[in-house]
C-alpha cells in the first residue's frame, strides 16, 4: 500500500509564516508528559506550543497520519524538538510520513501498526547544517538525460552542464546529482553522485514508491548528496542538531550501518524505528523505575550496535 506524505514542495522566500492554528488545551494534553523536555529544546514554552498545534493541524488535516498511533505522534514533536526543524507548513523544513511498521513482540503473533516518522525536507537539512556555524552554504544540481554535461572525476566538478530547457530538450530521468559545500573558512568540498546509487538509496527506503520519491525526485537527489555531504563537515557545538536531523531522515534507510551488521540489514532499520519510539515512550512514561530505564536505554544506545531485542523488550516494558 502506498501512503501519502506531506507535499514538500518550497514556498517562496517573502510568505510571512501563518499564525499557529488555535489548539485547545484538551488537545495539547496528549503532549504534557514531554512538555518540560520540548520546551528546554524547542527554548521557550511559545514555540512548544505553536509546534504542537502545527502537528495536530496537519494530522486533522491527513486522513492517513489520523491512522497513526498516538505514541508516534507524540514521537513526532520530541524527534523535531531534538533537530531544530519547524513543522511550521510554510517553510517546509520536515513533511510527515505515514509508515506501515510490523511489529514483533515476544510470545505474540506479529501485527502491523501505522507510525508517523518525521522526514526533514532538502531545504531542512540545509537550514541545520548552515545553523552549525561550520558551513556557509550548499550547492547542489541534479543532472536529466537532457542535459549537455561533462563531469572532471579527479575535480569532483563539471566541465560543462547546460539544462535541458537551456537547449530546448525534454528534461528525461535524473542521470546524477553533483554539488558542494563551503565551509566556514572558506574552503570547498565537492561530492557527486550518479543514477546507480541514487536508485540504490531509494529502494532501501520503506516509501521508495510514495508520493515524496514520485512527485519530488529532483528534491530527493538533491538531499542524498547533502547527506553525503555532512561527513566532511566540521563538528561544532551546535553540530548535534544536523546530527539528529540526519538520523531521522535515515530511519528509513540503510546509510549508517552498526557495528558487525551488514549494509541492507533489516534489523538495523527495525532498530532505528524502535529506538525513536522507546525515547518517545520514556518521555510519557510515569513510573517509578523511569530514571532507571533511561539510563540503561542509554548505555546501551551508546554502544552504537543492533541489539534489537533489547529495544523490543524495553518497548514491551513501556507498553505494559
Amino acid at each position: 500500500m502506498t501512503d501519502k506524505a506531506q507535499d514538500p514542495g518550497q514556498a517562496p522566500a517573502t510568505q510571512a509564516p501563518p499564525a499557529p492554528p488555535t489548539t485547545n488545551d484538551k488537545a495539547l494534553e496528549r503532549f504534557r508528559p514531554i512538555e518540560d523536555r520540548c520546551i528546554a529544546m524547542f527554548g521557550s514554552k511559545e514555540r512548544f506550543m505553536q509546534e504542537a498545534s502545527f502537528l495536530l493541524a496537519a494530522v486533522n488535516n491527513t486522513p492517513a497520519l489520523q491512522e497513526c498511533t498516538p505514541q508516534s505522534i507524540v514521537g513526532v514533536l520530541v524527534s523535531v524538538a531534538s533537530s531544530g526543524l519547524s513543522l511550521n507548513p510554510v517553510k517546509k523544513e520536515v513533511y510527515l510520513i505515514p509508515r506501515n511498521i510490523k511489529v514483533k513482540t515476544p510470545g505474540q503473533a506479529d501485527r502491523w501498526e501505522k507510525r508517523a516518522m518525521p522526514e526533514p525536507s532538502y531545504m531542512g537539512l540545509m537550514k541545520v547544517a548552515t545553523d552549525t556555524g561550520a558551513v556557509r552554504s550548499f550547492e547542489v544540481h541534479e543532472v536529466y538525460q537532457g542535459d549537455e554535461f561533462d563531469f572532471d572525476i579527479v575535480a569532483k566538478r563539471p566541465t560543462v552542464h547546460k539544462p535541458y530547457w537551456s537547449r530546448g530538450k525534454e528534461r528525461g530521468a535524473i542521470i546524477g546529482v553533483y554539488g558542494m559545500a563551503t565551509l566556514a573558512d572558506g574552503s570547498i568540498i565537492p561530492e557527486h553522485m550518479g543514477a546507480d546509487e541514487l536508485k540504490k538509496i531509494r529502494s532501501k527506503s520503506d516509501n521508495a514508491s510514495g508520493s515524496v520519491y514520485n512527485d519530488w525526485e529532483g528534491e530527493m537527489a538533491r538531499k542524498s548528496l547533502l547527506k553525503r555531504l555532512q561527513k566532511y563537515i566540521p563538528r561544532t557545538p551546535k553540530s548535534e542538531a544536523f546530527l539528529q536531523a540526519v538520523e531521522l531522515d535515515n530511519a528509513g534507510f540503510d546509510l549508517a550501518t552498526p557495528t558487525g551488521i551488514a549494509a541492507g540489514s533489516e534489523d538495523r532499520v527495525k532498530q532505528t524505528e524502535i529506538m525513536a519510539e522507546v525515547r518517545a515512550l520514556i518521555d510519557a512514561y510515569q513510573g517509578e523505575d523511569k530514571d532507571g530505564m533511561h539510563k540503561e536505554v542509554v548505555e546501551e544506545a551508546k554502544k552504537g550496535r543492533v541489539n534489537l531485542k533489547f529495544w523490543e523488550d524495553v518497548r514491551t516494558r513501556l507498553w505494559s
